[in-house]
């Protein structure tokens, strides 16, 4: 079975939460895989497709939403022009430090403001607002808000 099978890819799950996806998330351990000791790397979109698997659309999206984010930093240069990337490591840990899975769900989270001032709010993907839940149960409870039937 594993003539079958290519190198496996590893990213880091705790990236799903800023709202990029799956996608954003893959690029976004990618690059810091890449990351050397000057910061600034370079990738062409077939290398990135090379090593991820991701289309040329997944990857434009996943970058556009990494860069919204202030987390992927892009500058061209070169003849003929290249993009390098960089990634912002100290926003990156500014929003997974705030960014919760409550976070992600809310709509109406805010993002700190980003090193130009601006206010970001995450990036969501086919979010819905679900309706309001209770706990109340129709049987009476312990003093811990436990059913009867289950304090001891």
């Amino acid at each position: 079975m594993l003539e079958y099978l290519d190198r496996p890819i590893a990213f880091h799950r705790a990236f799903v939460q800023l709202g990029i996806g799956i996608t954003g998330a893959l690029l976004l351990s990618q690059a810091l895989y890449c990351i050397d000791a000057e910061r600034w790397f370079y990738k062409s979109i077939e290398e990135w497709d090379e090593e991820t698997g991701m289309t040329r659309r997944e990857i434009d999206t996943a970058r556009s939403k990494l860069r919204k984010l202030g987390i992927l930093v892009e500058k061209k240069q070169g003849v003929p022009c290249r993009i390098y990337y960089r990634i912002d490591e100290p926003n990156l840990i500014g929003c997974l430090g705030q960014t919760s899975m409550a976070d992600c769900a809310n709509p109406e989270f805010i993002h700190p403001p980003d090193c130009s001032g601006e206010i970001r709010r995450p990036i969501t993907e086919n979010t819905q607002i679900l309706p309001k839940t209770t706990t109340e149960t129709a049987s009476p409870k312990s003093e811990f808000g436990l059913p009867w039937r289950l304090k001891r």
